[in-house]
């Protein structure tokens, strides 16, 4: 050791496709939005596989694209253009869930005795992400969460990361 306190380590997590599994629920929740409109317009024989692709090749986050989407894959019914974009935005978190093993690892990490802070740095919209974190029950598990949205900075911007250290009061 250099004469450093050992318990000043700060160790960061990301929480999209790190601690949740963000992209399993976009893809189902693609499946059902996107879904419906197909089966209900009689184009069910549409590739929804292909169509969810697009979609998040398209914009991965937003469904202003839907009715475009929609309409070159035969819905041509604005009314199930807007219902899927209401169901996608409606169930925003659906299918949202931890990965099985993040809970135990963000407990195994913060009993460390190096460790002397435990956070979050995430990409997104304030709302959303917080949102995220109090469904997923993360509050409890980590010391802060620094959001881009409430930032104006992301990852891999190196200022989000100087406000970690910040926040944590971590030497640099």
């Amino acid at each position: 050791m250099n004469g450093r306190n050992v318990a000043s380590r700060l160790v960061l997590f990301d929480l999209d496709d790190t601690l949740c599994d963000y992209s399993t629920a976009r893809r189902l929740r693609l499946r059902i939005a996107l879904g419906t409109a197909l089966e209900e317009s009689s184009c069910a024989t549409t590739d929804l596989d292909r169509l969810v692709a697009e979609s998040i090749a398209t914009h991965p986050h937003a469904s202003d694209h839907f009715p475009a989407l929609l309409q070159a894959n035969g819905v041509t019914d604005p009314n199930r253009h807007q219902a899927a974009r209401d169901w996608y935005h409606r169930n925003r978190f659906h299918g949202l869930a931890l990965f099985p093993d993040a809970l135990a690892v963000l407990r195994a990490v913060r009993a460390m005795p190096t460790v002397a802070s435990v956070g979050l740095i995430t990409n997104g919209p304030a709302e959303v992400q917080r949102d995220k974190i109090t469904l997923l029950g993360l509050w409890d598990e980590v010391d802060f969460a620094i959001i881009s949205g409430e930032l104006g900075i992301e990852k891999p911007h190196p200022g989000i990361f100087q406000a970690a250290l910040a926040m944590a009061d971590a030497p640099v």
